[in-house]
């Protein structure tokens, strides 16, 4: 029963898988699927509106295998975070309609880069592919996120809390050039990032306790809540589970979540991650000299 727990509450993933290739789909109408989140529970309303049309997502795995061990779905990664697409006892996602809905593109190039367009109407952003001599044009001094490359193209993220997602050849290249070069010293743990790491570990106990509380309340039992602390200091973050579950091997499968969650997160950073038995230590990589 506990690695079952452990699993449904704690499958916290998040941020762009670290890999050269991947597998993506568009969803051209996201919220007619059935869609959940990473604790494996419905989206709220707040969560399905960050799903806008074509939205892309980066697929993990297309047959995981639920906490309750019956339900099956498609493990995606979106907005830095792991979702989930249901399916049903076919093993087809709930809400599909086929390509009307969705576009397969397989071996991208995952890429989450920044680029700024310097010359005006220059640079196409289209809903079709190939996007060749289609669509709109961008303006001078518009940024895009570049999400993955696919047969010469680049899948695009313009715009901030109303996002749109288009094609574009980004052509011809001397109208734009990118903000982020690979050139750059990669960021340390800075105190922006160190706030997200913590944040991630403050998410897992809230949904701890809720589910927990429940349980307890349920069984009249009084399990002790799993907790993670977490202190900050001389550049590293050390989180520690509590007792009994730091001697346990009860939250191993739900700690490999969090420990990948957070190693996400540092992609591009000069950090590393450290986990041991109850205990994942966020550093600095040696000779990296990241300030903190």
């Amino acid at each position: 029963m506990m690695n079952r727990t452990a699993l449904l509450v704690c499958s916290l993933v998040a941020c762009a898988f670290p890999q050269k290739y991947a597998d993506f789909i568009i969803l051209s109408s996201p919220r007619s699927f059935t869609i959940l989140n990473q604790f494996q529970q419905p989206v709220s309303e707040q969560e399905k509106a960050l799903f806008a049309e074509n939205a892309p997502i980066l697929v993990e795995n297309e047959n995981e295998v639920m906490g309750d061990q019956i339900t099956r779905a498609l493990r995606f990664v979106f907005d830095g975070k792991t979702w989930f697409l249901q399916k049903d006892e076919a093993g087809n996602l709930v809400g599909d309609k086929g390509k009307q809905s969705r576009q397969s593109y397989r071996k991208c190039g995952v890429l989450g880069d920044t680029v700024q367009i310097t010359e005006d109407r220059a640079v196409s952003f289209s809903q079709q592919y190939p996007p060749a001599g289609r669509g709109a044009f961008l303006a001078k001094g518009e940024t895009l996120v570049r999400i993955f490359s696919y047969g010469g193209s680049f899948y695009v993220k313009r715009g901030g809390t109303r996002p749109e997602y288009a094609w574009s050849t980004l052509a011809p290249k001397s109208a734009w050039k990118r903000l982020e070069h690979a050139t750059e010293k990669p960021q340390g743990l800075t105190g922006y990032l160190s706030d997200m790491i913590v944040r991630r570990f403050t998410e897992a106990n809230t949904a701890y306790r809720e589910y927990f509380g429940h349980f307890n309340a349920l069984t009249h039992q009084e399990k002790a809540v799993p907790a993670w602390h977490c202190e900050a200091h001389g550049g590293e973050i050390r989180c520690t589970l509590n007792l009994p579950y730091r001697n346990t091997s009860q939250l191993d499968e739900s700690t490999q979540y969090l420990v990948r969650d957070v190693e996400n997160m540092l992609i591009g950073k000069q950090c590393e991650v450290v986990a041991g038995k109850g205990e994942i230590l966020v550093r600095p990589k040696a000779g990296s000299g990241a300030a903190p």
